[in-house]
């Protein structure tokens, strides 16, 4: 199961396009936006990010940022259900992730190694071996950190639009394989 976990991870790593986004200062014509790096420094050259389909241009490289989020979500949620049908204890602790993951999201903290860290401390007492878990969580986690490098690399000034849905994805993909919760009222008060 460890083999066919990492191959799994390293397939969804090999498909993951790697996202950056239309540098400070863009400008829109249309539906397109381009700028020449901003302000910068070190920024490419020149970035187009077309709105209507997410598609954006850095120096002739298309990326399209809503496959990058979508394939985050598609790891994330398959890393999950296969750690959930391995043990279904683990349903607490992808629990716990989301509520972290939440907070991170409000917060505006998007490290994932701090997210990483903190994942790990997550302790679910009916769990046997978390180790199967934080394989499933870590997932889209990979891809995530990934397209969090380039962004920062990029220097873009306000990284939050852009690594903001990248961490909603996995949150999302979490949720994606959790069941629902029902809430039992008591009718005598």
């Amino acid at each position: 199961m460890k083999t066919k976990m990492n191959l799994m991870v390293a397939a969804m790593t090999a498909l993951g396009l790697i996202t950056l986004s239309c540098a400070f200062g863009c400008k829109e014509t249309g539906s397109l936006q381009t700028a020449t790096g901003g302000t910068n420094a070190g920024a490419p050259a020149l970035v187009e990010l077309n709105t209507n389909t997410g598609l954006i241009s850095i120096a002739g490289q298309t990326i399209n940022t809503n496959q990058e989020y979508e394939t985050i979500e598609s790891a994330t949620s398959l890393g999950v259900a296969l750690a959930i049908s391995k043990d279904t204890n683990s349903i607490a602790y992808f629990r716990a992730a989301d509520v972290i993951l939440t907070a991170a999201l409000a917060n505006g903290q998007f490290d994932p190694n701090q997210l990483s860290a903190t994942l790990k401390t997550i302790s679910v007492n009916e769990l046997k071996d978390s180790s199967s878990a934080q394989a499933g969580g870590q997932t889209g986690l990979i891809l995530y950190q990934t397209f969090f490098g380039q962004i920062v690399s990029a220097k873009i000034a306000d990284t939050s639009p852009y690594l903001g849905p990248g961490l909603a994805a996995i949150r999302d993909g979490i949720g994606a394989e959790l069941p629902a919760t029902s809430v039992t009222l008591d009718p005598t008060h």
